[in-house]
């Protein structure tokens, strides 16, 4: 079967394994742009030939104060949907999201047909494939534009450090007191990084990012959307699905999901 994947970011390409490992005929269309790997991001899943069974790290999770705190600090609503409670305090299994990415990209960047995506380009690329997954930002695919797509902005601080062992996730659910304040730390695999909500403004958090030499990037949290545009296309991803819960080994198991009846 012909097999289309948009995107290349590590879901896409997951998704373009995840195909080709059953057998199909994959294309990759994509900006051809390797996606920025930095702060708390790890697999949380192994995937299956790619990955040991065994955990490769332990993360550290720490809360602090509460989820209405927590809730507070990243969107202003106390009773805002979080993931504080998806996990407890303690370690959890973690596999390095960036080596595998690096690896994948290795195997399939030669196969990225460099392309930009529109509403109208994927709505013809779909008729000439059997299936189509996408993993680009649901938005950029919209036809409607009454539909709405809501996320958050946020800032993120981050940068590497060295000689430094361990790797953690710290929540902070402490109560906002007005001053720039982050809501969560993240130390992972010696890249650290310090998330802000949209509370805080760049020109507040320049002059300590200058000071330790760090590095500030703008952030958005896809949350919810009422599009449902191309319908012969399955979304995958937390930006393909435009939802902050979707983690990223979901996307392997979602495109084996759907193909292996069809095999």
């Amino acid at each position: 079967m012909r097999v289309a994947v948009l995107g290349c970011g590590p879901a896409g390409l997951l998704a373009a394994y995840a195909a080709e490992e059953l057998g199909h005929k994959i294309t990759i269309l994509s900006r051809k742009q390797k996606s920025e790997m930095f702060g708390a991001m790890y697999l949380h899943r192994p995937i299956p030939s790619l990955c040991a069974e065994e955990p490769e790290f332990q993360v550290q999770v720490t809360k602090i104060g509460s989820r209405q705190g927590y809730a507070n600090n990243v969107y202003g609503d106390p009773n805002a949907d979080v993931s504080w409670d998806k996990f407890e305090d303690g370690l959890t299994p973690a596999w390095s999201l960036s080596s595998l990415y690096r690896y994948l990209w290795g195997i399939y960047e030669d196969k990225i047909v460099d392309v930009t995506l529109g509403p109208t380009v994927v709505r013809d690329l779909a008729k000439e494939y059997e299936h189509t997954f996408s993993s680009i930002p649901a938005r950029l695919l919209c036809e409607n534009w009454h539909h709405s797509f809501t996320n958050t902005h946020i800032w993120v601080i981050h940068g590497s450090v060295k000689a430094t062992k361990g790797h953690m996730m710290v929540y902070n659910g402490l109560p906002y007191s007005g001053l720039p304040s982050w809501y969560r730390y993240s130390l992972i695999q010696g890249y650290q990084s310090w998330e802000f909500s949209s509370r805080h403004t760049q020109a507040t958090l320049t002059a300590q990012t200058v000071l330790d030499h760090l590095t500030m990037s703008e952030g958005w949290k896809p949350l919810t959307t009422t599009c449902d545009c191309h319908p012969e296309i399955q979304r995958i991803g937390r930006y393909g699905k435009w939802d902050k819960h979707v983690f990223t080994h979901d996307s392997y198991f979602e495109v084996r999901d759907a193909l292996l009846p069809v095999r």
